[in-house]
């Protein structure tokens, strides 16, 4: 899991963002192409939305009673990519099991 901000039992805002626009069982996935696939393919636009809503908790929310207390960021894509932070973290893959071990410790 990917912390962002962490700041455990303080009150505030708490976020979980997840961007999932890889999906190995539609074309141009890494898996075997699912017979339902309906023409559907990969996305871009999730994992770039949900680094720009990141990116504005980190950097635009702004609330006096309750400030940022924790960020979480999930993404899955083709190529990932880091996500500019003092570490320049790379965001855990959204993965099935990262999200629901996400969502249960959130």
């Amino acid at each position: 899991m990917t912390l962002l901000v962490d700041k455990p039992g303080q009150p505030g805002a708490h976020a979980l963002v997840i961007g999932v626009g890889d999906y190995a069982h539609l074309q141009g996935g890494s898996g075997p192409l699912s017979p339902d696939h309906g023409g559907m393919g990969q996305l871009s636009s999730p994992p770039e939305s949900a680094r720009a809503f990141a990116r504005f908790l980190l950097q635009g929310y702004s609330h006096p009673a309750l400030p940022l207390a924790s960020l979480d960021l999930l993404v899955s894509e083709a190529a990932s990519t880091p996500f500019p932070t003092p570490a320049d973290a790379l965001p855990e893959r959204a993965s099935f099991d990262a999200v629901k071990a996400a969502v249960l410790a959130w």
